[in-house]
């Protein structure tokens, strides 16, 4: 049975039984927010009319009316599923939202990376425990071996469909505006040169990140330490932005490294607005976008009018290790020219069968089916680990719940040092892969980035509860 995100569906309460005409513009309400895809299936209408406790006919003549109006469609197996395109994009996909030059030149080829300032231990990987590729399209080839094949014997390049991919999540681009590279440090060094000028400065908002910082050093380009806090992080750069040119900031606007922190809607535009202003790139990583806990996507900073101001690089998906390493660039046309042109970009592993299998999983949308699987599971987790988490450690700790990513920033009492914490628990059996950072060894770290994307219940409430005893006989 395909699986649905039902809580997306339900029609907030308001002490009445929806209209059809509120149940048709609550879907398009939820369409226009990405939170689904073109051509993703959705609940029958009779699943909706039993969620929101509606008559079936009620719900019925609403999902009529959206597929006349051209926000819905059948597929062939009779499932209703989201246009593609939608009516709102009927002349979106020519239009452009990014320009082919730069709005601020680029030359042909800036070293004294400040120290970090946060100190934190991090537990975890960031590596899904998915299906990979290949596997997957084995079990789509035992599952459809009565279809016909769907490539033919000369295939389009990966690029053309990661492309249509990226139509379905919303961006207002050309072909010409992407590139596809192997690899985060390979992606993130050609963006750094293509973009660095002699005597440049860079803002580094990830400066606890070891493989930006010395990407950006490798680079030979000076950086200014920034990272995201909410309440002053837009007045901070500006005061920065008076005193020193800056050539570009780096930054992860959906969720910060290390404290997971999310830039709001109208903290995006201003942002935007002071590149224009300030004339300076953003460089938006963004290896998230498949993981939000919210109602709908965290919307990128390059899906905002920027006028060429957003250089964007994100995973392909992190449903698999290859596809997390397979990065898409999106920027002027100029720019993606001379990337292209760089021997770094051309250094990673790419594996033709793999990405043959990829091909295939775009295709049949099997990759929409898939991240949606994988999110809903994640945010399963979320709210088991929010659960032991406050079960077993709130006397001791504070956290908010992040609304993407796979990441809690945690905050103990300043007085606890959670390095040898932690130490003693390894030592003991506890499986936990972890480091730290810390800037002077008689500093206490009191902060951890734990990261759930490979979560087991049993043993992260066994750490909670031995945590837990320790940091009690400590406090004593």
């Amino acid at each position: 049975m395909r699986q649905h995100d039902l809580s997306l569906w339900t029609i907030p309460s308001s002490g009445k039984k929806p209209t059809s005409l509120q149940i048709e513009e609550f879907m398009i309400t939820v369409i226009k927010s990405r939170a689904v895809k073109p051509r993703e299936c959705i609940p029958s209408h009779r699943t909706l009319a039993k969620i929101n406790n509606v008559n079936r006919n009620t719900s019925l003549r609403a999902y009529t009316k959206l597929i006349a109006a051209g926000w819905l469609a059948h597929n062939h197996g009779g499932r209703a599923t989201v246009a593609d395109p939608l009516p709102a994009q009927a002349g979106a996909i020519t239009k452009k939202a990014i320009p082919d030059k730069m709005p601020i030149p680029i030359v042909d080829s800036c070293t004294n990376n400040e120290s970090r300032s946060m100190e934190f231990v991090e537990i975890g990987l960031s590596l899904l425990e998915t299906l990979a590729p290949r596997k997957q399209r084995m079990k789509n080839d035992g599952l459809n071996n009565e279809k016909p094949k769907l490539l033919n014997s000369r295939p389009k390049p990966l690029k053309e469909y990661v492309f249509s991919q990226l139509l379905t999540r919303g961006f207002r681009i050309q072909m010409q505006n992407t590139c596809l590279i192997r690899g985060r440090a390979e992606s993130l060094s050609g963006i750094f040169k293509a973009l660095s000028a002699e005597g440049c400065t860079f803002i580094n908002t990830a400066p606890a990140d070891n493989s930006v910082t010395n990407l950006l050093d490798q680079c030979r380009i000076s950086t200014l330490p920034l990272e995201i806090n909410p309440e002053n992080f837009l007045r901070q750069l500006q005061a920065i932005l008076q005193k020193t040119a800056i050539r570009a900031i780096y930054i992860r606007p959906c969720s910060s490294y290390p404290t997971c922190q999310e830039l709001d809607e109208a903290s995006a535009i201003r942002l935007i607005e002071l590149a224009k202003e300030y004339g300076f790139y953003i460089i938006e990583e963004d290896d998230d976008h498949e993981l939000w806990w919210g109602r709908s996507p965290v919307k990128p900073l390059s899906q905002y009018d920027h006028n060429g101001h957003v250089i964007y690089c994100a995973a392909l998906s992190r449903t698999s290790p290859y596809m997390q390493h397979l990065k898409t660039v999106i920027a002027p046309a100029q720019f993606i020219s001379k990337l292209e042109e760089m021997a770094e970009i051309h250094a990673g592993f790419r594996d033709p069968e793999v990405e043959k299998s990829i091909i295939e999983m775009i295709t049949v949308n099997n990759l929409i089916a898939v991240s949606r699987s994988v999110r809903l599971l994640k945010q399963k987790h979320l709210q088991i680990l929010d659960e032991i988490l406050r079960l077993q450690l709130g006397k001791y700790i504070t956290y908010e719940l992040p609304q993407s990513g796979t990441a809690l920033w945690i905050s103990f009492a300043k007085n606890i040092d959670l390095v040898p914490i932690i130490e003693t628990m390894k030592t003991e059996g506890f499986p936990l892969r972890s480091s730290h950072y810390r800037n002077k060894l008689t500093n206490a770290i009191s902060h951890m980035r734990l990261d759930f994307s490979r979560f087991s219940e049993s043993q992260c409430r066994k750490a909670a509860i031995r945590l837990r005893a320790l940091l009690s006989i400590g406090s004593k």
